[in-house]
């Protein structure tokens, strides 16, 4: 065990044995997820805004614990399942953070000591978390005097819940205004959070034109278009929604993104091989060019997700969302004007006529989704994250 303060830098952006470069860390957990997917952004990011930089990454659970991952990734779906309200209820309590922040030197013991001995052997001069567990653990790590470089924490989704919340959290990454007004009222000094969108890849910001991007996946360009997608993961009922669509609607294209779900990507293609106008992608790497393709997106209220579809300007129709997060994402995008929430097939259904018949309604949605989109989110992140290692490159 390491019981000497780890981080400390000889000088200010400089590591032992290498004085001309920083490194900095990137944290998440559960990976994949939205959670990965911003901190692959903004690997990305910085290693091409800032090439002397030495940017690692590390998913908490599959590196540190690879049993724990899929074990809490179960419990969790499970969970919603089983008794949604009582994880809406569990998700952002007070009570609960607190009753939990008495025993959680005992709750992050698991993982603080492994955790403790990557810092040590990787060294960075500063630590980004884009998710609550890892900030949560360091910040620990901080209050003990056991860490003493810069911790930043990057929020993935448009609310922030009780346990990112901590005052050793340097810097804090915020969506958009609301969020940083909401951390103020709960005890962050707003001075510590910045608005700079959830990070995207920067692939977003040079997305191609729709016609490009439809000629791209083999789409006709005259069209409707519908994308249908279940994050990284491929959750929700994709199955079901894109037979609905097939049946319902026989004009529109439809491109179904199965995520990391190999056994949904081969049914839905052995079922509609026959079909053009349906296409059947798994975890693909090239969202800017499905998005830009489409006139809507059906699925999801990650955050990563909806801040995709906003940076290409396309509006949400939101199938029954989860609860916690999700539930607070849908309620952020449908008061901005960019997504409707359905709750069934016939609610589905419904939307998309409507907005398929008033293509002033569809445009108004697309308008405001550009208005949210930040395509340039993980520039304007990095830029952050580098003014705190001292280092921020001139504008």
């Amino acid at each position: 065990m390491v019981e000497r303060s780890l981080g400390v830098r000889e000088t200010p952006g400089s590591i032992p044995g290498s004085p001309n470069s920083s490194r900095i860390a990137i944290l998440y957990a559960y990976g994949p997820s939205g959670h990965s997917s911003s901190a692959a952004a903004l690997q990305e990011e910085l290693r091409a805004s800032a090439p002397g930089i030495d940017v690692r990454l590390l998913d908490l659970s599959a590196q540190l614990h690879p049993w724990l991952g899929p074990l809490l990734s179960g419990a969790y779906l499970e969970l919603i399942r089983r008794t949604p309200k009582l994880w809406d209820t569990l998700y952002d309590n007070q009570t609960v953070a607190q009753a939990l922040s008495e025993f959680r030197d005992i709750l992050s013991l698991p993982h603080r000591r492994k955790l403790r001995a990557w810092i040590e052997e990787v060294r960075p001069d500063a630590v980004v978390c884009t998710h609550a567990l890892p900030c949560a653990t360091l910040a620990i790590e901080k209050e003990q005097g056991l860490l003493s470089i810069p911790l930043v924490g990057v929020l993935t989704d448009f609310g922030v819940h009780a346990y990112w919340l901590s005052p050793r959290v340097e810097r804090y990454l915020v969506p958009d205004e609301p969020v940083r007004a909401e951390m103020a009222r709960r005890g962050i000094d707003p001075a510590r959070a910045r608005v700079t969108g959830i990070p995207i890849s920067p692939r977003f910001a040079s997305r191609p034109e729709p016609a490009l991007a439809r000629r791209r996946l083999g789409l006709k360009p005259g069209l409707p278009t519908v994308l249908v997608a279940g994050g990284t993961r491929g959750l929700g009922p994709l199955r079901d929604i894109v037979a609905c669509l097939v049946r319902r609607f026989p004009k529109p294209q439809i491109v179904a993104v199965c995520g990391g779900d190999p056994e949904l990507r081969r049914a839905l293609r052995a079922k509609y091989a026959k079909r053009a106008r349906v296409k059947v992608l798994g975890f693909t790497g090239d969202m800017p060019a499905c998005l830009s393709a489409a006139d809507i997106l059906v699925g999801k209220a990650g955050g990563v997700t909806a801040s995709e579809a906003a940076a290409c300007g396309v509006p949400m129709v939101i199938f029954r969302p989860l609860p916690g997060q999700e539930e607070r994402n849908s309620a952020t995008l449908v008061s901005k004007g960019m997504a409707r929430r359905v709750e069934d097939q016939e609610e589905l259904v419904a939307a998309l006529r409507e907005l398929f018949a008033r293509p002033k309604k569809l445009a108004d949605m697309k308008a405001a989704a550009a208005a949210l989109g930040r395509p340039d989110s993980a520039a304007a992140a990095s830029r952050e994250i580098l003014s705190v290692l001292d280092r921020a490159p001139s504008p």
